[in-house]
């Protein structure tokens, strides 16, 4: 019988529509109540141009040794 996706399995197990992304270590607390359900809690957005401006970085140092472009023969 060759493998199609959509059919149900014929085994004792067949997972819930709900539980099919769900990591299997993650299985036993969620449905303990222990952790909230990562497919349903969704990380909060940023704010619209309210951030904080991120400040200047200092000017790169020159690197020390060997010859500069500047030294040139003249």
């Amino acid at each position: 019988m060759p493998f199609h996706p959509q059919r149900n399995p014929k085994g004792p197990y067949r997972p819930d529509i709900n539980d099919e992304l769900l990591y299997a270590d993650m299985y036993e607390d969620v449905k303990a109540g222990r952790v909230p359900d990562p497919r349903l809690v969704k990380p909060p957005l940023p704010p619209k141009g309210g951030a904080a401006a991120q400040p200047d970085l200092p000017p790169k140092a020159r690197k020390r040794g060997g010859k500069s472009k500047q030294s040139g023969n003249e």
